[in-house]
């Protein structure tokens, strides 16, 4: 390689995004809220979860579950691989025919079509990733 065309230390720590948006093309960026902001995305109803989209971007679909104690997403299934994600008090998670419970900070994933079952031992905040690759960032 000539030293006109050599990549230089400047070049290599540049991210994709600066890359992006010297080349015209603008950079996607998503922001999240916090962990209080998913906690207080959506408030749970008398007889099941509060729900709430999130996000939608390119290939994934994110959605907040918020649980009273005791409530239950009966046995279902996904019609694409999800990832389940505990953040806020205890889930006890069924599916194929085993249960784990879920903390803060857990996960589990599941592939599409997996019967699954979702019970809050306590108040509890779930956060869903459906893996769509329909999905496409800023769809409503």
């Amino acid at each position: 390689m000539s030293e006109e065309n050599a990549a230089t230390p400047d070049d290599e720590a540049q991210t994709s995004d600066e890359k992006a948006a010297g080349s015209g093309t603008a950079p996607r960026i998503l922001t999240m809220a916090d962990h209080h902001g998913l906690i207080d995305a959506a408030e749970p109803r008398a007889t099941r979860p509060g729900v709430k989209r999130i996000m939608v971007a390119d290939g994934a679909r994110v959605i907040v579950f918020r649980f009273a104690a005791g409530q239950i997403l009966a046995e279902h299934k996904a019609a694409f691989p999800i990832l389940v994600q505990s953040i806020d008090g205890h889930i006890a998670f069924t599916a194929d025919g085993r249960t784990v419970d879920l903390h803060p900070g857990d996960i589990a994933h599941l592939s599409a079509r997996l019967l699954h079952e979702v019970r809050a031992v306590t108040d509890a905040t779930l956060l869903l990733t459906m893996l769509d690759p329909a999905a496409t960032a800023g769809e409503e």
